[in-house]
């Protein structure tokens, strides 16, 4: 099999036992809500990435999805950027790991872990929308 699909389906099925997951989890502890939708969209991030050559639609995703949870959450923002940042660079050494390209493996590592960067612009963004929103509905209020 051709290394792509196989990691495409790897993914893809774990990505689907993560739903059942969650589901336990936010039976047990509803307060974990924004920890594993940031998950998940990080999740996608990652594959959208690994899959593609270009990265502007990762860091459009990662620019969209933190600006909803940082207006969604405001509180403690930074873990929303973590969560959603962290599964590029997962993604980039799995796949790289799957390929057997090992050569390309630093290089590719520094550039995926940017990836943190334009999820806390995303983030602190959406805070920053939350605040002016709340701002300006005391001031008509």
């Amino acid at each position: 099999m051709h290394e792509q699909l196989i990691f495409t389906m790897t993914w893809f099925h774990l990505l689907i036992y993560f739903l059942p997951l969650s589901i336990i989890l936010l039976f047990l502890w509803p307060r974990l809500w924004h920890h594993l939708l940031s998950m998940f969209f990080g999740i996608i991030a990652g594959m959208v990435n690994a899959q593609s050559q270009e990265v502007q639609l990762t860091v459009l995703l990662l620019l969209v999805f933190g600006l909803f949870m940082g207006f969604n959450q405001p509180f403690k923002a930074w873990r929303w950027g973590l969560l959603l940042g962290v599964f590029v660079p997962l993604f980039a050494i799995s796949s790289i790991l799957e390929s057997s390209a090992a050569d390309k493996m630093i290089t590719e590592i520094v550039f995926a872990a940017i990836a943190i960067v334009p999820a806390m612009i995303g983030v602190y963004v959406g805070v920053l929308l939350r605040s002016q929103a709340r701002a300006g509905v005391n001031e008509k209020g």
